[in-house]
Formats: structure tokens, C-alpha cells, sequence
């Protein structure tokens, strides 16, 4: 999911953890990394690294993910279409 460290991230990753989902999610800053894995998140990446789609695509050996959700829209949009999920949520779309 995008914007893990935001508010709606926040409650999802924790959600998401007690339904028993493994959990990747990103963050804008680096400080924030260690607050997400604590709310139970698998895996965090920074999303102002380019790579981030593929470091998620890598963390699932090439997969995709079942489920992404998208707080952040925009041109992170196009990016969680990279990896490729089984089905796709966003409440929000953002120009940029």
C-alpha cells in the first residue's frame, strides 16, 4: 500500500496484519520506516526511490501482490500498477 506512515495507511497496515495478510507499504521518508514495520508491515520502502515498484515486485519473487491500496494517487498510480495486483483500491487520485 501507498503512504503507510499516513493516517488511512496507518490503520490498513494494521488491518491488514490482523487478518493475517503479509504487508508491504511505502513511505515518503526514511525516518518513518521503523514506525510502519512496528504497526506490523512486512516490508517499507521509501517511495521517492524510483525502485520502489520494483522492490516490491522482487519482495513477492516477481508476483505482484493479491491486493494493493493506494492512498496517495498521482503518479504513484501508475507505479502500483507495476506491480501487478490481483485487485487494485485507491480512495484518493492527486495530480502531479
Amino acid at each position: 500500500m501507498t503512504a503507510g506512515s499516513s493516517g488511512a495507511g496507518s490503520f490498513t497496515v494494521q488491518v491488514a496484519k490482523a487478518l493475517g495478510a503479509k504487508v508491504a507499504a511505502t513511505t515518503r521518508n526514511n525516518d518513518k520506516i521503523d514506525a510502519v514495520r512496528a504497526l506490523g508491515a512486512d516490508l517499507v520502502v521509501n517511495s521517492t526511490d524510483e525502485r520502489w515498484a520494483n522492490q516490491i515486485q522482487s519482495w513477492t519473487d516477481g508476483k505482484g501482490v493479491d491486493v494493493a491500496v493506494d492512498f496517495v494517487g498521482g503518479r504513484q498510480f501508475s507505479q502500483v500498477l507495476d506491480a501487478p495486483p490481483g485487485l487494485w483500491a485507491s480512495s484518493c487520485r492527486s495530480a502531479s
